[in-house]
């Protein structure tokens, strides 16, 4: 080999490794960068998937929020308000000039039903009923409670703030129909049961009268009229004494006669049994005579 053909050898060697290990951390680095390329890849997929989830979830949730807000329907606060204490109604300080039964006003059609929330400290409210709108102005309006209120449910409504909605969830408009119907049925079998009472107490109290008069012909009636018997004036139980001391006289005095005719007649049979006895006796007297009389006529003759 010619000696320039050996240099170039000799000077390609170290080229040659030197490249061979350029190559390597070309590789090495190329393979870093690919798995980094591989796990941010991965990363960003996993982080898409999550947003999607979370947006999935917010869209539900949005639904849900649009779902409530249709359900509850449109709602204004009224402050001042005050229960008028009769008939079940309320003024309110709100009014068509607030979009309440606005398009119902305009349009000359019945005024809308609301539903009255009344506002506890700002915190919580508290449902008061179904009203019918029975007047509306501007900046104010009567609502009427649309039931019959029961019996001390007005003296429970306070003035202050209302909350008023021109809907409630339906679920909710069945869970207070069906509490209404066990109010009234509660209520029917309240009245059932005071008229009952009503019916025990006066049967009771015929019943103490009846007692008293069966009290007072037992043991007397010193009020009783004028004209009324000795019975009636010293009752059954001294009338019973006074003719059972009466019967105990008689039947003594019955028996001392019964007592005393025994006697008689024991002396009675004692006089019968000695007269025939003393009869006895003179007929055997006068038959002994009749024979010592009969020889002696004989003779005479």
């Amino acid at each position: 080999m010619h000696k320039l053909g050996k240099a170039f050898l000799w000077l390609a060697v170290p080229v040659i490794v030197a490249a061979f290990v350029l190559t390597t951390m070309l590789l090495d680095v190329r393979s870093k960068w690919r798995k980094a390329l591989e796990t941010a890849q991965a990363s960003v997929a996993e982080s898409s998937e999550t947003r999607a989830k979370e947006l999935r979830k917010v869209l539900t949730l949005e639904e849900e929020i649009a779902r409530e807000q249709h359900a509850w329907g449109d709602a204004w606060t009224s402050q001042n308000s005050q229960p008028a204490g009769r008939s079940g109604m309320v003024q309110l300080s709100v009014g068509s000039g607030s979009g309440l039964g606005q398009k119902e006003q305009a349009q000359q059609k019945p005024l809308p039903e609301v539903f009255l929330f009344s506002l506890i400290g700002g915190q919580s409210s508290e449902f008061v009923g179904q009203f019918k709108l029975a007047a509306l102005n501007v900046d104010n309006s009567t609502a009427q409670l649309a039931r019959t209120p029961y019996p001390g449910e007005e003296q429970a409504w306070v003035a202050g703030a209302y909350r008023v909605r021109d809907s409630i969830p339906s679920g909710w408009l069945h869970t207070f129909a069906d509490l209404e119907g066990q109010m009234l049925i509660a209520t029917r079998k309240l009245e059932g049961q005071k008229e009952l009472l009503e019916t025990l107490n006066n049967q009771i109290v015929e019943s103490q009268k009846s007692l008293d008069q069966r009290l007072a012909e037992l043991n007397g009636d010193a009020d009783a009229p004028a004209g009324a018997s000795q019975e009636v004036i010293d009752g059954l139980v001294a009338t019973v004494r006074r003719l059972e001391f009466q019967r105990d006289a008689v039947l003594a005095e019955v028996d001392q006669l019964r007592h005393e005719l025994n006697l008689q007649y024991v002396q009675l049979r004692q006089t019968m049994d000695a007269n025939a006895a003393l009869l006895k006796d003179l007929s055997s007297q006068a038959a002994a005579a009749d024979g010592e009389l009969a020889p002696n006529q004989v003779t005479v003759r």
